[in-house]
């Protein structure tokens, strides 16, 4: 739901293992695109870079995660 693309398993992000940054999540491409649907209920899809295909995904996670959409 929040690192991979249901279409084409495309991976978006992944959190480090180890290390003082474990836990940390790491985005694989820099072009990764969020359609958001719903803001107040934190509703949004993820735009595959690879194939166009949407993932649905919470913007609440990605937003604790420190990313933040306007």
């Amino acid at each position: 739901m929040y690192f991979t693309c249901d279409d084409c398993r495309s991976v978006f992000a992944s959190r480090i293992k180890k290390g003082p940054k474990k836990g940390k999540i790491i985005l694989a491409s820099t072009k990764i695109a969020f359609d958001v649907k719903d803001k107040e209920a934190g509703y949004a899809q993820i735009i595959c870079p690879r194939c166009g295909g949407k993932t649905d995904t919470d913007l609440r996670f990605w937003e604790k995660e420190g990313l933040s959409f306007s």
